[in-house]
């Protein structure tokens, strides 16, 4: 009788744990066509995780959402109808209560979508092309990149979703940067107090490979990388290409950080959406 009645109270806790992971309200819009753009920049949704955990989408697509609330790369989301891509979506959603921690924020983001848009995805192992973060030079880290007393980690894990970072010298940034040159077509960006692993994580986008951290080195590091954007988009149609004078990711990472990229293959986790459907207005 005492088992049956742990196990009663284990399962109210249980359903309580996940009743308390979703919205209280939300209203979820088609979106309007966007204005037609002559510049020709590609129309990216806006969402937004907000102080108490309420969360806003603007003109976002099913894919948006779908890499926010699992926090996954693009490029490593795979399936789904076609419209995932095109559609676009304006939405509100509120929480009964407060709520602090990122991680909830996804996970209610995902109880949302799987509610409204009947969204079932899967999680797989797939071989595919990685690179591999090394030291180019035993001992020997580049001009641009050194050890940090800060630890940005901790930093984060302390506040609270969608609190601002505060300016006024209180706290480091601890956010990635960007600076643009006007002279060519390159970006510098800039952090503190990060690790090895953070530091492969943050290359990750721009590589299109999954970095993986092989420095062996510990503790945490502030660094300036300059490198080329992407210029392939956001030029005015018929317009010549701007000139090819950016730095290479391989180059910069290995000339700016005394680091390496080294091309390998590994087991890498992708998001797979098995089905998806339309959500009705409200």
């Amino acid at each position: 009788m005492k088992q049956v009645a742990q196990l009663v109270l284990f399962v109210a806790v249980l359903a309580s744990s996940v009743a308390a992971q979703t919205f209280d309200a939300v209203s979820v819009k088609l979106s309007p066509p966007p204005p037609g753009n002559p510049f020709g920049f590609p129309v990216i949704g806006n969402i937004r995780m907000e102080a108490g955990g309420r969360v806003t989408a603007t003109t976002a697509t099913l894919r948006e959402l779908v890499r926010r609330a699992y926090d996954v790369q693009d490029f490593l989301m795979f399936g789904g109808p076609e419209w995932v891509d095109k559609e676009r979506y304006d939405i509100i959603a509120t929480p009964a209560d407060a709520i602090v921690r990122p991680e909830v924020v996804r996970a209610m983001m995902r109880a949302m979508l799987a509610d409204r848009f009947k969204l079932v995805v899967r999680t797989e192992a797939r071989e595919m092309p990685i690179y591999e973060l090394h030291v180019a030079r035993a001992g020997q880290l580049g001009p641009t990149i050194k050890p940090s007393a800060v630890d940005c980690a901790a930093i984060r894990a302390k506040r609270s979703v969608g609190a601002p970072i505060p300016l006024d010298g209180s706290e480091p940034r601890c956010a990635l940067s960007a600076r643009m040159s006007t002279a060519s077509s390159n970006t510098t960006m800039m952090l503190e107090g990060e690790s090895m692993a953070e530091i492969a994580r943050l290359l990750t986008p721009q590589a299109r490979r999954v970095v993986v951290d092989r420095t062996g080195l510990a503790g945490t590091y502030a660094f300036e990388l300059t490198t080329a954007r992407d210029t392939s988009v956001g030029r005015i149609p018929g317009a010549p290409p701007p000139a090819d004078d950016g730095i290479s990711l391989l180059t910069g990472v290995q000339e700016q950080l005394g680091l390496k990229l080294e091309s390998a293959r590994g087991r890498v986790e992708v998001l797979v959406i098995e089905s998806a459907e339309r959500p009705a207005a409200n």
